[in-house]
């Protein structure tokens, strides 16, 4: 999930609907390729 908001409330429905990441925009570069990578992994 990459979205603007940055709550924590905000985040746990991020956990809730089962996101497999949640990224925070803006996003660092090195953060989404790591991120990616993973999600590719599996």
């Amino acid at each position: 999930m990459l979205t603007s908001r940055a709550g924590r409330r905000d985040q746990l429905k991020g956990v809730m609907v089962e996101a497999d990441s949640y990224l925070i925009k803006p996003v660092a570069s090195e953060e989404l390729e790591s991120t990616l990578e993973k999600l590719l992994e599996r």
